[in-house]
């Protein structure tokens, strides 16, 4: 919960090197901004059931909800 937006493996390293209590942190390895695909049947509650007869690339949207202001920092961890 510290570092929502994640951290490199080298980031990570100096951290430990400062900090090495955080070697007991809860960690969870995860990739950030990764190609994602998807096909067949989607739901989602903002919309109709799309299907995709074939692959395509999932992007993140950058569409806010109404009252929260953007802020530029947003990644996609997976």
């Amino acid at each position: 919960s510290r570092y929502r937006s994640g951290m490199t493996q080298r980031e990570y390293e100096a951290l430990l090197s400062r900090q090495p209590e955080a070697r007991t942190w809860s960690w969870n390895v995860m990739k950030r901004n990764p190609e994602v695909y998807a096909k067949g049947k989607i739901r989602h509650p903002d919309h109709a059931t799309i299907e995709l007869p074939f692959w395509h690339r999932v992007v993140l949207s950058l569409e806010q909800p109404v009252g929260l202001q953007r802020t530029g920092n947003v990644v996609f961890l997976d």
